[in-house]
């Protein structure tokens, strides 16, 4: 459970007014259903491409009628606009796999098939997100609860939390630390860099 609030919460009470609860039980209990593609918030990142990119800034959109918010784990919000504006998307709902994280709060993990596959790749884990992370990655692997995620070669990189980053230890490379959310094992990367040209 969160200790204490982040920056992002408080951009939710300030532009919602919806108080996020860190004590709040969770509830891994998942839905199947319509969420409404009104976008209320999203990260402000450059980004280019075209569609669909399977990347960009994160969103949360916002259910105009009962005031409830769902923090979007996997679409961006360049490509949900360019899914509407091509008329990918002609009504005011997708479809999703729905997570409780509290009053007015809700986490959504997108399957609308409307939208090509590439777009729905990127996983945002930030805040409330992260709750469900190893629900989500389970279902979306379809793997057992006898075995940890990060066992799973598919979803390794779901499993693991990043939190630290070197780029002094290995010369034209970023070495990321890392534990494992279920197990805590920890993990070490290095990744080179790539150079300007």
């Amino acid at each position: 459970m969160k200790e204490t609030k982040t920056l992002w919460d408080a951009v939710v009470e300030l532009t919602t007014g919806v108080i996020v609860d860190l004590d709040a039980p969770l509830n891994d209990e998942m839905v199947s259903g319509q969420i409404p593609v009104s976008i209320c918030s999203a990260s402000l990142v450059g980004v280019g491409g075209t569609y669909p990119r399977g990347h960009g800034n994160y969103i949360s959109t916002r259910c105009n009628k009962t005031g409830t918010i769902y923090s979007i784990v996997n679409l961006s919000y360049e490509d949900l606009t360019d899914a509407i504006r091509l008329g990918v998307i002609t009504d005011d709902t997708i479809e999703a796999d729905i997570y409780d994280a509290g009053d007015k709060l809700k986490v959504a993990f997108v399957t609308d098939k409307r939208l090509p596959a590439k777009c729905l790749e990127p996983e945002w884990w930030y805040n409330e997100r992260s709750q469900f992370r190893s629900a989500i990655t389970r279902k979306k692997y379809n793997i057992s609860e006898d075995i940890c995620l990060c066992e799973h070669p598919a979803a390794v990189s779901a499993a693991v939390h990043f939190g630290r980053y070197n780029y002094n230890e290995v010369p034209g490379s970023v070495v990321k630390y890392g534990k494992c959310i279920e197990c805590q094992k920890e993990y070490r990367t290095v990744h080179t860099l790539q150079k300007d040209n």
